[in-house]
């Protein structure tokens, strides 16, 4: 079963002993922070795939809000480019320099990140590309990254996990409230960290691996981002 915000913020206050902690914190700043640390692991359920579009005139794409982390990208059917990765410094020499070039072409491209709008607002992350695009185009890019666990926003609302992983939330929560009011690593905050260390050595394995098609060998060319297979009889164009 998953358990709810308001449940989990109940659990905190189980733990500490009291609804209200002396240290100032609250009960869903335990909830923030057990999430926080499923986010410092790369699993195989926050892989997220979608597509993004082109804006002719626009030199950047805005990635999804809940964008951690570039895991690949390929273009789109629209566009058929090939995506070259660089750094900022790099794009941005080559608009400085006026390299010319036209979507469909090979586009270069840099995870960057835009500063906060706002005090209260944290920054976002973009995608810097070169050429800028000079036609609006909607599937022009297929990008797959790790999302980011966010906290529910209503009470009722359950965190975006597997449900086998719920156990686990719910001790990392305790132990953070026993740790931040009682200033002690108890029997949760070792619990939990130990399920969590076990359900990371087992991510990956809802599904046998079963290599690559038989007779070829699946070759990753760094320059594109696009598979190749390697075969002296088969020649994959």
């Amino acid at each position: 079963m998953s358990f709810t915000l308001t449940q989990l913020e109940a659990a905190a206050a189980h733990a500490a002993g009291r609804a209200t902690f002396d240290t100032g914190n609250s009960t869903s700043f335990c909830v923030v922070q057990a999430l926080g640390e499923f986010n410092n692991f790369a699993w195989s359920w926050r892989h997220k795939t979608t597509t993004l579009g082109f804006t002719s005139g626009q030199n950047y794409v805005a990635l999804p809000t809940d964008f951690c982390q570039l895991v690949t990208l390929r273009g789109g059917t629209s566009t058929n480019s090939v995506m070259l990765p660089r750094t900022v410094s790099q794009v941005l020499d080559l608009r400085a320099n006026s390299v010319t070039g036209t979507v469909g072409d090979a586009v270069f491209y840099a995870v960057d990140t835009t500063g906060q709008a706002t005090g209260t607002n944290a920054s976002t992350f973009k995608l810097q590309v070169y050429p800028t695009p000079d036609a609006t185009t909607s599937d022009a890019l297929q990008i797959q990254y790790l999302r980011e666990i966010t906290v529910p926003s209503a009470g009722s609302n359950v965190a975006d996990i597997p449900n086998h992983l719920s156990a686990v939330l719910l001790t990392l929560v305790r132990g953070w409230a026993e740790m931040t009011e009682k200033n002690e690593l108890g029997a949760n905050w070792e619990v939990g960290h130990r399920m969590l260390a076990e359900a990371q050595a087992r991510d990956g394995m809802l599904q046998p691996q079963f290599g690559p098609i038989r007779g070829l060998t699946d070759v990753m060319r760094p320059d594109d981002g696009r598979w190749f297979y390697d075969n002296p009889i088969v020649t994959v164009t």
